[in-house]
């Protein structure tokens, strides 16, 4: 016969075949090792979760336990990678990326795709780089893994990709053996396309 064949509980349709496959109302329960889709042409999981209100995901078990989820809650605008309990990341249409604090409620590394700005400490940065450190000791460390007398850490400013002024910090002893030892802060700056250390 060239009709969808039907499988029925207690009255109710559980599986139609149609001309482009099958439907299935209801939970799906399959025990094996993997499920392929193989097409010509394209293959994709379709999860349509029907209201705004409602979630899509994927949960991820181990021995019943479930450890890790993945996909979008009520709100539309998000898709989640997380654990039962807190979110890890989040990426929203608009290209917003959010990576969580150990409880998963508060963004601590925030990309805002708008303002192309990242916000370590905030999820509002107002400048292309924007820190906060609540603790009251605000640090940011360059270091330089080395410890020969010469080796510099520094912090550049930059015109158009050129290096206009500089601050370096600058060891003038060998610090391997201990933190016991003397370092300079020099100051340079630009002149006729020439660096020259303007202050120690």
């Amino acid at each position: 016969a060239d009709g969808s064949v039907l499988l029925a509980h207690d009255n109710s349709t559980k599986l139609e075949t149609t001309a482009t496959g099958i439907d299935v109302t209801g939970d799906i329960s399959a025990t094996g090792d993997e499920i392929v889709l193989d097409s010509s042409t394209q293959s994709f999981l379709k999860l349509d979760k029907g209201s705004s209100s409602n979630f899509s995901l994927t949960r991820y078990y181990t021995a019943g336990t479930e450890e890790w989820r993945t996909g979008t809650y009520s709100d539309t605008t998000s898709y989640v990678i997380g654990t039962p309990t807190a979110k890890r990341l989040s990426i929203t249409t608009g290209g917003d990326i959010s990576f969580y604090e150990d409880t998963g409620t508060t963004p601590k590394l925030f990309w805002d795709a708008s303002a192309e700005s990242l916000g370590i400490g905030t999820s509002s940065p107002n400048v292309v780089l924007n820190t906060v450190d609540a603790s009251g000791t605000a640090v940011i460390a360059l270091d330089d893994s080395r410890s020969n007398v010469g080796d510099t850490a520094s912090v550049e400013f930059r015109h158009n990709g050129i290096t206009g002024s500089l601050v370096k910090c600058s060891a003038v002893e060998d610090f391997s053996v201990s933190a016991n030892r003397s370092s300079d802060l020099q100051f340079w700056t630009r002149n006729n396309g020439t660096q020259i250390q303007a202050a120690t």
